[in-house]
């Protein structure tokens, strides 16, 4: 009976199992090819835009800005670089001289203003919370 040449594992094919076979394959150019194109294809944009917009997915992302490993890359020079990349580019600057950034800005003025007349921390939370509410709301229309 053969066996598999990494790691001794049951024989699948090429003299390897099919979870290291899986991983070599993964590795190739022709699957990176493949991937390229795949990604650019209309269906898989609109499945990813789909699933961005999905309570599953905003909740994740919560989870994962508030973890450990994000605060860890934030700090790293990886980030700083992507990021001063992002706000030299052509996007960022047109979003900057856009109505809905203008909106949104005067909108946290806004907010910014009513929290600090509120005295209490548990009436900002129970006002922050409310606006939270309506924001998902307006957002679901």
């Amino acid at each position: 009976m053969k066996a598999c040449i990494e790691c001794g594992g049951k024989f699948y094919a090429r003299g390897l199992c099919s979870e290291d076979y899986a991983r070599v394959y993964r590795q190739s150019p022709k699957y990176k090819e493949y991937l390229k194109k795949y990604r650019q294809s209309p269906e898989y944009k609109k499945r990813q835009k789909k699933y961005r917009q999905s309570p599953e997915y905003k909740e994740y992302q919560k989870k994962y800005q508030q973890s450990q490993k994000f605060k860890e890359y934030q700090q790293s020079s990886e980030y700083k670089k992507r990021q001063k990349k992002y706000q030299q580019s052509q996007k960022y600057k047109e979003y900057r001289q856009s109505q809905k950034y203008k909106n949104k800005k005067n909108k946290g003025k806004t907010l910014y203003r009513i929290l600090s007349h509120i005295e209490s921390d548990a009436e900002k939370i129970k006002f922050i919370r409310k606006m939270n509410e309506i924001e998902l709301k307006n957002s679901q229309r």
